[in-house]
């Protein structure tokens, strides 16, 4: 009894702030893993070996 009426008003929002962090952890690693951004050099030497697009005079 003594320790839910010490712990309860900090515990609960310290857990629920841990817990929404560690999700968005997790979120953002595999959302991260799923698309690998590409330097739009790459972009711009694979569509240029694709046929895609020429070199041309600025």
């Amino acid at each position: 009894m003594i320790n839910e009426i010490y712990f309860g008003p900090y515990l609960r929002p310290i857990l629920t702030v841990v817990v929404i962090i560690a999700l968005a952890y997790i979120l953002f690693r595999f959302r991260a893993a799923k698309n690998p951004k590409d330097d739009s050099l790459d972009i711009i030497e694979k569509r240029y070996e694709q046929g895609e697009i020429t070199q041309g005079r600025l």
